[in-house]
């Protein structure tokens, strides 16, 4: 069954085929979306992506290309405890202030996954406010039951304290 065309009728269409027919439900589908086909496409793509627990690096890269990026990521993968071979990176705004308050983001996962570059569009977003922002991984359960994923949270504020001059900021830390 033929969905009619915006402006057209059933009996004033020729029928020419399947093709005709999957082109007309699909501009059907799109009106019902309020002409917003690419944005709900792409929402559905992302909620199926996040469904899928391995799909997630999938999602988080779709969001930081949305951000369209910036140039904020001034330092990256500075191993901060190189005997666990964990990292960070330090996202500053263009001009920096010297009292800049310099945000520790800690992104989500449960403690069970995650990664720092997942989550650029933050440490993006704080920079273009003004904050420098330091975003660290940590180990994950199980390897790391609680409370060592906390301690490895606690050594990246100790480095970024001990390395104020290389972070961009003396201004308040922010957790």
């Amino acid at each position: 069954m033929s969905v009619p065309l915006h402006g057209e009728d059933r009996d004033s269409r020729s029928e020419s085929g399947r093709g005709q027919d999957l082109r007309a439900q699909a501009f059907s589908l799109d009106r019902l979306r309020g002409g917003r086909a690419p944005i709900v496409r792409c929402v559905l793509l992302l909620a199926s992506m996040l469904g899928i627990s391995a799909c997630q690096a999938g999602f988080f890269g779709a969001v930081n290309l949305s951000r369209g990026g910036g140039n904020t990521l001034a330092d990256s993968a500075i191993e901060f405890l190189p005997e666990r071979k964990l990292r960070l990176d330090i996202y500053r705004p263009d001009a920096p202030r010297a009292d800049a308050p310099v945000v520790v983001f800690y992104y989500g996962g449960s403690w069970r996954n995650g990664s720092r570059g997942w989550y650029r569009f933050v440490g993006d977003s704080f920079a273009r406010l003004g904050a420098v922002t330091v975003i660290a991984d940590y180990r994950t359960y199980p390897e790391a039951p609680f409370p060592l994923f906390m301690d490895d949270a606690a050594a990246a504020v100790a480095w970024v304290e001990a390395h104020r001059e290389r972070v961009g900021s003396d201004g308040p830390l922010l957790l």
